[in-house]
Parts: structure tokens; sequence; C-alpha cells
């Protein structure tokens, strides 16, 4: 595969992956991760083979990708503490269901980053 190739496969699930996430489609996301990091691998072995002339060439496309990556870290851990919000939210005060203010929240529903 190509230097062009590898980033055009790159681009691609980053993009997916970004969808698949704000969809909150996790079979997917977990799929494609794992298309993601072979992909990421192979970029690199070729980024490596093609010499710095060729990866100076290419700068503003490897550039495009980091900044792809930071938004995908940014909207993972959006989702995750929207996830971890609705999980508080269900638990609630007991950890068995919905919210029950009147009762003190279990070991399992406390916020552990306090």
């Amino acid at each position: 595969m190509t230097l062009d190739d590898c980033l055009t496969r790159n681009e691609e699930l980053t993009a997916t992956l970004l969808q698949a996430l704000a969809g909150g489609d996790e079979a997917a996301c977990e799929h494609l991760l794992q298309q993601r990091a072979l992909a990421l691998t192979e970029l690199d072995g070729t980024l490596r083979a093609g010499g710095e002339a060729r990866r100076a060439a290419l700068q503003p496309r490897l550039q495009a990708l980091a900044d792809a990556d930071c938004t995908l870290r940014l909207a993972a851990e959006t989702a995750l503490a929207q996830a971890g919000e609705a999980f508080r939210t269900h638990c609630g005060g007991t950890g068995r269901g919905p919210a029950a203010p009147d009762r003190a929240p279990e070991p399992a529903c406390l916020d552990r980053r306090a």
C-alpha cells in the first residue's frame, strides 16, 4: 500500500469512527478501533520507509490526521462522561434503579474521581 493510500485509509477510519462514536454504536466503535490500530501501524511502517522528503511533503495531511485524532479523543472523552452521568442518574441514590433522593448512594454509584 502506498503512503497516500495509508493516509487516506486512516482519514476514512477516523471520520467513520467519529460518526460511530457520535451515534453511540459501541460495536462499530470497537471494530473500527481495531481496524484503525492496524492502519496506524501500517502507516507508521510506510512513513519510515518513505523517507524524510516524502514525510515533509505530506506534512499538511499528517497534521490534519493528528488534529482529527485530537477531535476523536475529545469526542470519546465526552461520550464517556455522558455515559458516566447517565449511569449516575440511573443509579440515583440506591444503585438499583431510578433516582431516589431519599436514600444515600451505594458504593457502586459513587463518583470515584472526587
